[in-house]
């Protein structure tokens, strides 16, 4: 993706998290005609290392999965806090713009079939159920119910190549003109916008930040 110089985020710890957190990918592939099928999926990220992988199943009906077979590449993306930026915020006449975090991870994919797609699946159940008041276990799902829905999927796994990440918070823009955009993001009845406060004064802290003073 386009990432101006100063926007570019290369904390890989913290690219680790934000995509462990955000895990909702969509993710897209192009097939032999040249035209792009995007799906939104559940993923998880496996790090052994030096070394990522990314992990993921579609439905059988989706026809994402045969440009896999044809052209083995994906792009997942990775977004969620996010908010508008209105220039009325700033000391001087300017345009709006929009703040936001985002991260990108590439890479050839293959089929996961057999066992190894009910490894997966398991995994991605203990995962999602682990804060659930009564966690479900795969061993729970009645073995007819589950080996049904394992034929409807098809599962892949990403040997990430590429990972980018965009962290697009104004840092152009100079000490009071970005404590006024905190200040009003902070006071929005939107989450998102409150959650990209949140990351701005994380990436620089403001005047009253106890013990970081601007």
């Amino acid at each position: 993706m386009y990432i101006p110089p100063q926007y570019r985020h290369t904390d890989i710890e913290a690219i680790r998290q934000f995509v462990e957190q955000h895990s909702f990918a969509t993710v897209t592939s192009v097939g032999k005609d040249g035209l792009p099928m995007v799906s939104h999926i559940p993923t998880d990220l496996w790090v052994e290392g030096d070394r990522w992988r990314l992990t993921g199943h579609v439905a059988r009906g989706n026809p994402q999965w045969k440009n896999l077979k044809e052209s083995p590449w994906m792009v997942a993306a990775f977004l969620d806090y996010h908010a508008y930026i209105s220039s009325s915020w700033y000391a001087r006449p300017n345009v709006p713009t929009w703040n936001y975090v985002a991260v990108h991870l590439s890479g050839p994919v293959h089929r996961v079939e057999g066992d190894a797609l009910y490894e997966q699946l398991r995994r991605q159940v203990d995962k999602y159920e682990a804060h659930s008041k009564s966690p479900l276990h795969i061993s729970d799902i009645p073995h007819k119910v589950l080996d049904t829905d394992l034929r409807g999927l098809i599962a892949f796994e990403m040997q990430v190549e590429r990972v980018e990440c965009a962290h697009k918070l104004s840092q152009n823009r100079d000490d009071r003109d970005y404590a006024a955009i905190i200040a009003e993001l902070e006071q929005s009845r939107h989450a998102h916008d409150r959650l990209t406060a949140e990351a701005m004064r994380r990436e620089r802290p403001v005047d009253g930040d106890a013990g970081n003073p601007t």
